[in-house]
């Protein structure tokens, strides 16, 4: 399996993360949201650069078929990541709501 599609998801669920930590405001130190956005945005783009790229840290060039796969399992990876992270963030934000 291809290193670069769990490197998207990660940077993907970095920058939702971030957007749950300003959501909750004073409940989490100030640094925590911008760190966390530039994490992300850090490893989400070193994801997309390298599998757009072609090349592969675990093996070699793959053929069509592998990249529809990889395309899809990334797909899906991030959409769920990206559904589960805003659901947790709107439970915590209506938690904290005076």
């Amino acid at each position: 399996m291809s290193a670069w599609p769990p490197l998207v998801a990660a940077g993907v669920a970095g920058v939702y993360a971030a957007a749950g930590l300003a959501l909750l405001g004073d409940a989490v130190p100030a640094w925590s949201a911008p760190a966390a956005a530039v994490v992300g945005s850090a490893l989400l783009c070193v994801g997309v650069a390298g599998w757009r790229s072609g090349v592969e840290p675990s093996g070699g060039p793959s053929g069509s078929t592998d990249r529809a796969v990889r395309l899809g399992f990334a797909a899906v990876v991030c959409a769920a990541l990206a559904a589960v992270g805003a659901g947790f963030a709107v439970l915590l934000h209506a938690l904290a709501w005076p």
